[in-house]
């Protein structure tokens, strides 16, 4: 719903699985797993020299080659706010993703766009959490995320809703995504609050040594320098109150957001008419259901 006809739009589904012959997967190979496109990382007790040696002759055959192009196109914005509700009957729960396309992971304003989200869904002690699960009831946990990609990710709020409170729900999510940008912005304590947890989290992302080699992966994978994790803290650090509320402002639209449902359409249907969005009923693999 997002994404379109791009790249990131792109889903798996019994038709597209069985299309796909041995021809594409060896031109999907040979013009992606070239040593001129990729990096070796290694984490653990090794001796170097030895090591290299071995590397050096396990991958003498392998050779450089013309690689894709990756650069990605700009996805389409949603024109306005639309529910697309897929049916799935006598289901307990709703679940329900509210969102549009986000920024890359090498958007300057990753930093403030991180702590900001903490704020709104990305902890337990987030804003939506607070309301939809602690204060209301409507669900065992509501979040918000960015997913930070090589190119704009989408932005998602959501969660398994009540089946019986799936209307109340959504506007409880739109309220906060409302609020945050217009009406409600961050506080100091929220952003205080936020950045110390970011920052005492972090540690926890180095304990294991595939946790490590992950963690150097995406130095690679998004161009980050080498002193980024040297620089983390102090980047949560400097972000500040004026940081976050400009970027809830420019990185929130609730006005061009897609909201997908899954659920009970017998049950939840005539409450969803009422929030005055228009309505799409879709199948399982999102193509629109005529009726």
């Amino acid at each position: 719903m997002l994404y379109g006809e791009h790249p990131y739009g792109r889903d798996n589904n019994e038709a597209t699985i069985r299309a796909i012959t041995r021809d594409d997967v060896i031109k999907q190979f040979e013009s992606t797993y070239r040593p001129n496109n990729a990096v070796l990382i290694i984490v653990g007790d090794f001796d170097k020299g030895a090591l290299r040696s071995k590397m050096e002759k396990a991958f003498a055959e392998w050779k450089p080659g013309t690689v894709r192009n990756g650069e990605l196109a700009a996805a389409k914005p949603l024109e306005k706010t639309s529910i697309y509700l897929v049916d799935r009957p006598n289901s307990a729960q709703s679940v329900v993703s509210i969102g549009h396309v986000g920024i890359s992971r090498m958007h300057p304003d990753y930093f403030p766009v991180l702590v900001m989200n903490s704020v709104l869904g990305g902890a337990f002690t987030s804003r939506v959490n607070l309301n939809l699960r602690e204060d209301k009831g409507y669900t065992y946990g509501a979040r918000s995320s960015f997913a930070f990609r090589r190119g704009p990710g989408p932005f998602s709020a959501g969660g398994d809703i009540q089946t019986a409170v799936t209307k109340e729900a959504i506007v409880e999510f739109m309220k906060e995504l409302n609020g945050i940008r217009d009406g409600n912005p961050i506080t100091q304590r929220e952003l205080d609050y936020n950045k110390q947890s970011l920052i005492r989290r972090y540690p926890a992302g180095f304990e294991t040594v595939g946790a490590i080699s992950n963690q150097i992966a995406n130095l690679v994978t998004y161009g980050l320098p080498d002193n980024y994790f040297n620089d983390y803290i102090a980047r949560v650090n400097a972000v500040t109150l004026a940081d976050v509320n400009r970027v809830a402002k420019s990185y929130l639209d609730p006005s061009r957001m897609a909201i997908v449902i899954v659920g009970d359409r017998k049950v939840i249907e005539p409450g969803l008419k009422e929030l005055g969005y228009s309505i799409q009923i879709l199948d399982a693999d999102g193509k629109p259901v005529s009726e």
